[in-house]
């Protein structure tokens, strides 16, 4: 009877992790944005959303479907991720997501909504461009080419920046005094804005370089943040922060 019983446990088990191997494709639901202020109509705007996942057999995929209505100004979001089937244990999971709205043209404050739960999760401001006539394409600024950023603590425990950037010359830099922070709402928006010399000493010369800058933090708030990095390459450092 025991080697029966057995054999049951361990055939449910396998039929468990074999439908376990073959995911559907679900639509899950967004609890929250986080949207950055002071996007213009001609930039590649990102921001980033979350939820959560209701047990571990939900996986996160980047397959998501953003429509924007630029007449209503509306955004919806359809956020999809995998889901296994089987035996999964009972453990809410939550996640984020960054989004890429692309460039929305009109101007104006946007109500975004999940697609699923219609809810509104935020509102997302797009603004006419500030400086328009720019030689920098759709940046006000020459913006450090960063690749990525955190924040972390000094050697006396004080709350610091840390800007990670990859140059292709040897003449473009980023200094400390030049790395603008934004307390919003819920984001904090960096605009790391690098100069590069145009006359004095010597040549700028084509080389592959790293450089790390950092920034002390004044006035830190305390919450749950969106960190959100300009970049020159248009790709945004998007990374939630918990502050204490």
């Amino acid at each position: 009877m025991k080697s029966i019983f057995k054999i049951m446990v361990l055939s449910l088990c396998a039929m468990a992790i074999g439908e376990g191997n073959n995911p559907k494709m679900v639509t899950v639901n967004l609890t929250h944005a986080f949207l950055p202020y002071g996007f213009d109509n001609n930039d590649r705007i990102q921001a980033m959303v979350e939820g959560v996942f209701p047990n571990p057999c939900h996986k996160l995929t980047r397959d998501y479907t953003v429509k924007v209505d630029e007449t209503a100004k509306k955004i919806s979001i359809e956020q999809n991720a995998y889901q296994y089937t089987g035996f999964c244990v009972a453990l809410f999971v939550p996640f984020s997501q960054t989004i890429d709205f692309g460039i929305i043209s009109t101007a104006g404050d946007y109500e975004v909504m999940d697609a699923q739960s219609k809810a509104v999760i935020g509102t997302l401001n797009v603004s006419e461009p500030r400086n328009p006539t720019s030689d920098l394409g759709p940046d006000d600024f020459l913006y450090a080419p960063v690749r990525d950023a955190f924040i972390t603590k000094d050697a006396a425990g004080n709350p610091q920046l840390v800007v990670r950037s990859v140059y292709a010359d040897s003449c473009t830099t980023l200094d400390a005094s030049n790395i603008l922070i934004d307390y919003q709402k819920e984001v904090i928006v960096v605009e790391p804005r690098a100069t590069k010399p145009t006359t004095g000493t010597g040549v700028c010369e084509p080389t592959l370089r790293e450089e790390e800058v950092e920034k002390p933090l004044v006035d830190m708030p305390k919450g749950t943040f969106l960190l959100h990095v300009r970049s020159a390459n248009g790709e945004a450092i998007n990374k939630i922060v918990h502050l204490k």
